[in-house]
């Protein structure tokens, strides 16, 4: 369990500081002919500016600058509190920051390894990027995370998940390790159904941080995450060969139908897609068997 997240410290760059330089996502090598044989250009494939889209401007202010580090990564999470102004979650590679919706800066900018200081290990040590924040509206917590480590030996997820519905407030800390593979570009989705919720996410997976070999796509115990179970069991299966999956994410107040398997979609050279499902079942039993 972390600390209150408004009682970390606040982060600061400077101008004129060193520039740390954070990988970019890994390249996957291009992909062949799709089902159909045909070819692997990309027909749906945008190349050319579109119209300017009508906008209606609402309230603007700064959110987080500079953070030391390059590419910025930015991410950004919106949900409610008790007197219906809102929370904005918003990271930057190396920090997270929560506004109101009015601009009022209401925590932060606080560096994300500080968080999983109680944790320890690789998530606390380093800032290695890849933020995802996530609200999860019919729990109403906050999901945040990061990669654990882009250099290696060996690579992690670390995941939390908000106690309460305050994302200022503490959160539960857990790291998922991935061995000598790197588990890069990763996406997460909130998957609220009655028995079988989840949080899902996607990797590319590169063996020793170089090979890439497919893809991780994975169910995370979304009730015991929340309710601080201990070690919440993960679910992952291998899509070799292929990867930049994303998982399937709720729009809307209404939840999918409980038994629900949790999708992730992938789009074909061809502009067909590729619909996968998950089925977790938590608790596991000893040798889990996710059906794909």
């Amino acid at each position: 369990m972390s600390p209150n997240l408004s009682d970390l410290p606040t982060a600061h760059w400077a101008q004129g500081q060193n520039l740390k330089m954070v990988p970019a996502p890994k390249p996957l090598p291009p992909r062949g002919a799709g089902p159909g044989g045909t070819s692997p250009h990309d027909g749906a494939l945008q190349h050319e500016e579109g119209p300017r889209l009508p906008v209606d401007s609402k309230t603007k202010f700064g959110g987080i600058g500079a953070s030391g580090y390059i590419p910025p990564d930015p991410n950004i999470a919106v949900g409610k509190t008790a007197n219906g102004v809102g929370y904005i979650v918003q990271m930057v590679n190396s920090q997270i920051a929560v506004f109101n919706k009015s601009g009022a800066l209401l925590s932060g900018p606080t560096s994300l390894s500080s968080l999983w200081t109680p944790l320890g290990g690789a998530c606390a040590g380093s800032n290695a990027g890849d933020p995802v924040v996530q609200y999860d509206v019919a729990a109403d917590r906050w999901l945040v995370t990061q990669l654990g480590s882009t250099s290696g030996p060996t690579y992690s997820e670390c995941i939390a998940v908000s106690a309460t519905n305050d994302p200022r407030g503490s959160y539960n800390l857990y790291k998922y390790d991935f061995g000598g593979s790197l588990n890069d570009y990763p996406k997460f989705g909130v998957w609220p159904t009655a028995t079988n919720s989840a949080y899902l996410a996607s990797y590319n997976m590169f063996a020793n941080g170089q090979t890439f070999t497919g893809a991780q796509l994975c169910a995370y115990d979304r009730m015991a995450m929340i309710n601080h179970g201990s070690s919440p069991a993960a679910v992952c299966f291998t899509v070799s060969n292929d990867g930049n999956f994303l998982p399937a994410d709720l729009d809307g107040a209404t939840p999918p139908a409980d038994g629900t398997p949790g999708y992730f979609l992938n789009f074909e050279p061809t502009s067909s897609l590729r619909l996968y499902q998950l089925s977790p079942n938590f608790p596991l039993p000893p040798t889990p068997q996710p059906e794909l």
